[in-house]
């Protein structure tokens, strides 16, 4: 009986370290954590204005209980700062259905009083209505379509020693057809707010008037996930890919860094709709695209910013990762060159010393300073080892399934 106890023992212990994502929404993270060769940093930022970007091409999916239907949700979300008695959570969701080969395509939102967990939502208007303690609007037309499909999602907040407003916008596409800029809802939050904003990282980049934390980040994601009410979404196939983009001096800037997933700790709300772990989506980066397959959720960010060298036959060219705010100076036979905003540079060969900055919302995240004759040797550097990673985790789950099949063996020897 002992014998078996320990076998019942082992083979639980195998299943929980297979099990090594938890089940969560699956996309673009953005909670103010950087992962650098150099340890992680901390960073808080905020915004009027967001915009997520959605391409899909084709996919096989169910979301579970309570919905049973072969739908998914993609979320836009984030906090917003309205007094300091008050953070609300805006929600703009489009809902996909599959039925047979075409795919019906709503698009709506919710808003939730989320500084503390009985907040009352009572003064908020808009073209909605408040149910039980949230509020949500649906817009009356449903879209019809075949794949490939696209979906952009605008969220604005204005507002300045008034009562703020929050502006909801859409863009559908498909190969034949193209809505405008739709107004998908206005929104009035009937509370006075000196500078009302999105609220993303370590205290949400302390903006004024706002229940910041000083424990917990703001998340601000971009993500598929379960139909609605907390729905887990199984996938079976699945191509599309994700861009999100804020608002900085009139402009859309790539955010500087993301998470697959949502992370476990949190000030305000992350979605409750999830992604099943092991049929679900798994993601990668590429010059500022995110690119979504079937596969298993990996707990891991998207990119690690740095700079990509190519040392042409002319020339060097930096690519900035992301490309988003980088200032750069860029000091050459002692003359120096200042040049902000950089998304990537073209250098005729020579020797550079280069001090880039990466910033957001005005503030200094990283820096990185090197002498670009160390690196020209090669035809192209990274300054970080995303090749190295992946195959650490290669190694990590071949180590798992090894130790799997001892577990298995050991089993057969006892039986």
């Amino acid at each position: 009986m002992k014998k078996y106890l320990i076998i019942f023992i082992i083979i639980m212990f195998s299943f929980l370290t297979l099990n090594i994502a938890k089940s969560t929404s699956v996309g673009i993270n953005d909670n103010g954590t950087i992962i650098t060769n150099n340890g992680t940093f901390q960073y808080g930022y905020s915004t009027n204005g967001l915009l997520g970007i959605f391409n899909f091409y084709n996919g096989s999916f169910y979301s579970a209980n309570p919905n049973f239907i072969n739908g998914y949700s993609l979320q836009l979300n984030a906090n917003v700062n309205i007094s300091l008695n008050t953070t609300l959570w805006v929600q703009s969701i489009s809902r996909v259905i599959k039925e047979n080969n075409t795919y019906k395509i709503n698009f709506l939102d919710n808003v939730w009083n989320v500084t503390t967990s009985n907040s009352s939502i009572s003064l908020i208007n808009g073209k909605g209505s408040i149910y039980n303690n949230y509020y949500a609007y649906e817009f009356p037309i449903t879209f019809t379509s075949i794949t490939p499909f696209s979906i952009k999602i605008y969220d604005y907040i204005i507002g300045n020693s008034t009562y703020p407003r929050f502006l909801v916008y859409f863009i559908f596409e498909n190969s034949t057809y193209k809505t405008n800029k739709i107004l998908l809802d206005n929104i009035t939050v009937n509370i006075k707010s000196r500078n009302p904003r999105f609220l993303i990282g370590n205290m949400g980049g302390f903006a004024p008037e706002t229940v910041n934390s000083l424990y917990y980040p703001f998340v601000l994601q971009f993500v598929i996930c379960g139909f609605s009410r907390g729905s887990q979404l199984f996938v079976y196939k699945w191509n599309s890919t994700m861009q999100l983009f804020y608002l900085y001096n009139n402009s859309w800037y790539f955010i500087p860094s993301a998470f697959q997933d949502s992370p476990n700790y949190y000030a305000g709300s992350v979605t409750l709709e999830s992604v099943n772990q092991l049929d679900g989506i798994n993601e990668h980066y590429n010059n500022d695209v995110i690119y979504q397959t079937q596969g298993m959720l990996n707990q891991t960010s998207l990119w690690i910013p740095g700079i990509k060298i190519i040392n042409n036959s002319n020339n060097y060219i930096l690519i900035f990762i992301p490309q988003t705010l980088w200032n750069v100076t860029i000091k050459n036979n002692h003359i120096e060159n200042f040049r902000g905003n950089e998304s990537n540079i073209t250098l005729s060969h020579g020797y550079y010393l280069i001090k880039a900055i990466l910033v957001v919302d005005n503030k200094p995240i990283l820096t990185y300073m090197f002498n670009l004759t160390q690196i020209n040797k090669s035809s192209s550097s990274y300054s970080f080892p995303s090749e190295i990673q992946s195959l650490l985790y290669l190694a990590i789950f071949v180590v798992i399934l090894m130790i799997f099949a001892s577990i298995i063996k050991r089993i057969k020897k006892y039986l």
